[in-house]
């Protein structure tokens, strides 16, 4: 009879300090970067595993090596540490007033900041610096939403 030994790993994020999947029971695990062991455990008795690894940058290839307890072959699996999405801060915007032809505030770099009345938006721009951001209003004035 032939035993095919299964190896299935979860996929993780540079965020991430546990890797987790399932194999064959009992089987000894060994997750690598490169040639070097990051981190070693074993499958639980239902296949399970979870071990601890220190974050590794995004687009690090990290190979899972499973050895079955019984003698079987080894097999291994590669998979790629994913970006974890970052979602800016909201900006930070100063006092606004029925008379304001500026918006000024602060938002993160690189941030693309769209400036909306409850109708529709009046201005948009990419944040190019960290500290200020200032749109000037031609002739509509911001309504008030509060």
């Amino acid at each position: 009879m032939l035993h095919v030994a299964l190896l299935n790993v979860n996929g993780i994020t540079d965020e991430d300090t546990v890797i987790t999947g399932t194999t064959v029971n009992g089987a000894s695990i060994s997750i690598k970067v490169g040639t070097n062991v990051i981190a070693k455990g074993t499958a639980g008795s239902d296949g399970n595993f979870k071990i601890n690894i220190p974050k590794q940058k995004a687009n690090t290839i990290l190979t899972t090596e499973v050895k079955p307890s019984n003698g079987n072959n080894s097999l291994s699996k590669q998979i790629t540490v994913k970006l974890t999405p970052k979602v800016p801060n909201q900006p930070k915007v100063n006092e606004v007033s029925d008379n304001s032809t500026v918006i000024s505030g602060t938002a993160e770099q690189n941030t693309v900041i769209d400036v909306k009345t409850s109708t529709s938006k009046i201005a948009s721009g990419k944040q190019m610096k960290k500290e200020f951001l200032m749109y000037q209003f031609q002739s509509k004035k911001p309504e008030r939403n509060y």
